[in-house]
């Protein structure tokens, strides 16, 4: 059954935008709302590719693909995350990769570790951040989103090693070299915000995210609320970082 017969689905015109009501019994009745028509038919579309290859309901692994699972995570899981947009790129990337072809039931840990060592070429933080996002994404699938398989084949590969945490300071000459750099640049920002972060250790981030609410200049604080840790931290700011 097409969904575009309007048997499963119908479109309506509400307040200048048009809304995609999808009903199926495997996943009763969802709306969303576009701003044009054409954005509405696509995203029905997909909807129909989905519950013709069984991503709603029950997913056989071998009638799924990585990809559809990996575009799914995107839609579903990843807004709600900090640090979505980052994460968005990543999955993008993955799923341009020829691992996101393969079916799940084609994901073992010959494969894996395969995808890993070529990855491992760009860096092992690179590859690490894809190895727990493909792991997270399997785990979703099989604890909510009906995959029927019975382990994750990230699991049963060995993770790279992390490496260990840099802690280094300018050396002589280092810093006037800085500055030399970011005189050619266009945005006038850009020294400042160098100059903070040394000050600071402040991550980027950071630094574009602090409000003048978060920024006790009696005290010279920075309170930085929600950290890539998950927790709050004071910062202290020294007069050059005032300055």
């Amino acid at each position: 059954v097409s969904l575009l017969e309007g048997k499963v689905a119908t479109f309506r015109k509400r307040n200048k935008k048009w809304q995609a009501i999808v009903r199926h019994k495997d996943i009763g009745t969802t709306t969303r709302s576009f701003i044009s028509k054409t954005n509405a038919l696509r995203w029905v579309r997909e909807q129909e590719e989905r519950l013709e290859t069984g991503v709603y309901g029950r997913l056989e692994p071998s009638r799924v693909t990585l990809g559809d699972l990996l575009k799914r995570y995107s839609q579903e899981i990843t807004p709600a995350k900090r640090g979505a947009e980052t994460e968005q790129r990543r999955l993008q990337r993955l799923i341009r990769d020829s691992l996101s072809l393969l079916t799940v039931d084609q994901l073992n840990s010959p494969v894996i570790a395969g995808f890993r060592d070529h990855r491992l070429q760009d860096g092992t933080r690179a590859c690490q951040y894809d190895l727990v996002l493909i792991r997270h994404c399997l785990n979703i699938a099989i604890n909510e989103w009906g995959l029927m398989l019975a382990s994750n084949p990230v699991d049963r590969v060995k993770m790279p090693p992390s490496s260990p945490a840099r802690q280094r300071r300018l050396e002589v000459g280092e810093f006037e070299k800085l500055k030399a750099v970011s005189g050619g640049t266009k945005n006038p920002h850009i020294w400042p915000i160098i100059v903070f972060a040394i000050e600071t250790g402040m991550r980027r981030s950071e630094i574009l995210g602090l409000t003048w609410d978060n920024t006790d200049l009696e005290r010279r604080i920075a309170f930085l609320p929600i950290t890539k840790n998950g927790s709050s931290r004071e910062v202290p700011l020294s007069a050059r970082a005032l300055a």
